[in-house]
């Protein structure tokens, strides 16, 4: 159980920081004349609101959601005729379609349509990439636990 409660927790968090991460390092980038505490105290709203709901959202999916699928790819090594890899693509290309489609503004065109779509797109990638490698990490980490305790 407490694999469980680690595996729901831990992983989407650290997807979510990473994409943080990545968010102000390339808004910094992008505007270097504009300072880091500026980014930050600019989007205190989507900081303090925002980000916690996400959080919540994405641990009610990794319990609800992704550990049960994954616990399918371990047991039957496919799911819906997929292995993980490609399952996890098709899933990442979905999400961030609908991720582009609902934050598209549309009196600015099609373009802005692509961008968003490409942006949900990459953030969804490096989401699930960090999200799984750490699920993984501690599978392999307890499962070396139990080990050790069992002998």
């Amino acid at each position: 159980m407490k694999a469980k409660i680690i595996n729901s927790i831990i992983p989407p968090i650290f997807g979510i920081l990473t994409i943080l991460a990545i968010l102000i390092i390339a808004a910094s980038l992008y505007n270097s004349q504009t300072s880091l505490n500026y980014l930050i105290n600019s989007d205190l709203y989507f900081y303090i609101f925002f980000v916690p709901a996400v959080a919540i959202i994405a641990i009610i999916i990794q319990f609800a959601l992704t550990l049960p699928i994954l616990k399918r790819f371990k047991n039957n090594k496919k799911v819906l005729g997929l292995k993980l890899i490609p399952f996890t693509i098709i899933i990442t290309i979905i999400a961030g379609l609908a991720f582009g489609f609902f934050t598209w503004e549309t009196p600015l065109g099609i373009t802005e349509l692509l961008y968003c779509a490409l942006t949900g797109i990459i953030a969804f990638a490096v989401y699930w990439t960090i999200n799984l490698l750490t699920v993984r990490f501690f599978d392999r980490l307890f499962k070396s636990t139990e080990m050790k305790y069992a002998t």
